[in-house]
């Protein structure tokens, strides 16, 4: 009897051995193949009325933060918002915290008020985006949404596949309050085609090799050199001719400082003279430069005011500026051999001209556009309006005016602005206080 209680003591204690042996082997297994502890940061408390109307979605970020601390410190911005319902640590091991889930909210759209099929050319060419709509009165109610952003108005929005209507108010718990307009519509900017891939790499290798200088030159330093294309702006703009390409470099002046420059290239053989001296006008009109003058230089004829440099170069643009001690005739050298300055000596610079023919320009642009009958990917009207009203005082007109507009709104602000410039043309000058065109009084 006493021999079998001691071989069941011994059975016991060999047993009780063998588990800690195997809860040890199964601790270490654990810590080899990674035991998940999940440690609560930030909680939302969410009531159940809350449930029917928001959306929640959860994700989780990869981080090898130690301590909690650095986490709250890290992901700050995100606990302190109001559209975080919980934030977890997740860690496998003793020494860091290996994943972060973020369990978010969003308000659930109350109502569709507007959907419309998109073709398959504009998903083809433009990629869909979601945006907000105008603003709304906090207290607005669902239907009066419906009626005031109805099919009439987003009929004429370019683009607009759907409009959905959300209660922000649900975020402080006023339910059915606070009405926000979620967009679902194109993206302005067209996605390049292959054939357009093809021609800004080709575009870009030319200007590396002909348009750029890509190193030391004339004394000065290389910093950085960048080629881009940007003629794909041109339908989206509507506001005048753009150049096709762009090179932009930074170099060390000989004495210290930065020379920055920038050249343009046209697809014409020459560059527009109305193009040419925008920059020049502008700088005159909006940055206080004096007058621009043309100076003989390396490269030729150049137009010089201050510490900047432009000259026309063929179909280029060259536009040289300095913040160092370095003359504009030293900064003139850097271009002077790869693009000479084709500059006629006798160029006009007379200010009133030149801004007179910018507004010819624009009404001709708006003669093209009020007629409207279908939307486009920028409300050109009325960018093209807002051109006119800076370029010149006209009484009467205030900023976006044609903002919305239907055509026959259209026709009547183009009539309008046409008449006064036809009658007004001629007296029309620059004011240097109002850095317009303006009848004197």
């Amino acid at each position: 009897m006493l021999y079998e209680q001691r071989m069941t003591r011994n059975a016991r204690v060999t047993i009780g051995l063998k588990l800690v042996m195997c809860a040890a082997s199964f601790a270490l297994w654990m810590s080899r193949v990674g035991l998940c502890v999940e440690e609560a940061i930030f909680e939302r408390k969410m009531s159940d009325e809350d449930a029917m109307y928001f959306v929640i979605e959860s994700h989780e970020e990869n981080t090898s933060f130690r301590t909690i601390e650095e986490i709250k410190a890290a992901y700050k911005h995100i606990i302190g918002s109001q559209w975080t319902v919980r934030v977890v640590a997740i860690r496998e091991d003793a020494d860091q915290f290996i994943r972060i889930r973020i369990t978010t909210r969003e308000v659930k759209p109350a109502a569709t008020i507007y959907h419309r099929e998109l073709t398959e050319d504009e998903l083809k060419r433009y990629p869909l985006t979601r945006t907000v709509g105008p603003s709304l009165p906090y207290d607005m109610t669902l239907e009066e949404v419906e009626a005031g952003y109805g099919k009439d108005y987003w009929d004429y929005e370019w683009g607009v596949q759907k409009v959905e209507v959300l209660f922000n108010g649900a975020l402080k718990g006023d339910y059915g309050k606070g009405p926000r307009l979620r967009v679902f519509r194109l993206s302005i900017c067209p996605i390049k085609t292959e054939a357009e891939k093809k021609q800004d790499e080709e575009w870009i290798k030319m200007a590396k090799e002909k348009l750029a200088v890509g190193k030391d030159a004339a004394g000065f330093g290389m910093m950085d050199s960048k080629c881009k294309v940007v003629a794909h702006w041109q339908d989206a703009r509507g506001d005048g001719p753009i150049p096709y390409g762009l090179v932009e470099e930074r170099f060390h002046a000989p004495r210290g400082g930065e020379v920055i420059t920038s050249i343009d290239q046209w697809a014409d053989d020459s560059v527009p003279e109305h193009e040419l001296l925008r920059s020049v006008m502008n700088l005159q009109a909006t940055a206080g430069y004096a007058p621009f003058k043309v100076k003989k230089m390396a490269p030729g004829h150049v137009l010089t005011s201050g510490d900047i440099v432009i000259y026309p170069s063929g179909n280029c643009v060259v536009y040289l500026q300095s913040n160092a001690a370095c003359s504009p005739s030293q900064m003139a050298k850097l271009y002077a051999d790869k693009l000479p300055s084709t500059l006629q000596k006798d160029i006009d610079l007379d200010i009133t001209k030149w801004y007179r023919e910018e507004v010819e320009q624009i009404l001709g642009r708006l003669k093209d556009l009020a007629p409207l009958d279908k939307p486009t990917p920028l409300d050109l009207f009325n960018w093209n309006l807002n051109e006119l009203i800076y370029t010149v005082r006209l009484p009467g007109f205030n900023v976006d005016d044609g903002a919305k507009a239907r055509p026959a709104k259209k026709l009547e602000l183009y009539g309008k602005a046409a008449a006064w410039w036809q009658e007004n043309k001629d007296k029309a000058v620059w004011n240097k206080e109002l850095r317009k065109l303006a009848v004197p009084e």
